[in-house]
């Protein structure tokens, strides 16, 4: 299910499937994030929790970066149509963070996100 929305994002997707692409992914990427213990601190904006991610995650040399993630979900939350650009950055951050998992996550916590609750 990820990996196809990842190929469909990355392909191109039709204008009129942008907004339900661009919703799944957008939870893709947070679900992941939260798996990595990456929540946004209580009254963060979304700016500065981009920025903070950015940081957190700077070993696994996202191109793009998770800021750009984090303000295409926001774009998405606050009432902003999704760009194919939008597609584009979260289908990345999403494979990145699950090519990632194993090695950043642990082995047992790896299997519990994998595995149990389906987030990486």
């Amino acid at each position: 299910a990820k990996e196809t929305r990842i190929r469909v994002a990355r392909k191109g997707c039709p204008a009129n499937k942008r907004q339900e692409l661009a919703a799944k992914l957008a939870d893709d990427v947070s679900a992941a994030l939260r798996a990595y213990g990456l929540v946004p601190k209580a009254g963060e904006r979304p700016s500065a929790f981009g920025q903070r991610a950015d940081l957190a995650l700077t070993a696994l040399t996202m191109d793009p970066a998770a800021s750009h993630a984090v303000e295409a979900i926001s774009r998405l939350v606050y009432g902003g149509l999704a760009e194919e650009e939008d597609l584009v950055v979260l289908a990345a951050v999403t494979d990145t963070l699950m090519k990632q998992a194993k090695r950043r996550l642990g082995f047992i916590r790896f299997l519990y996100y994998r595995w149990i609750v389906c987030t990486v």
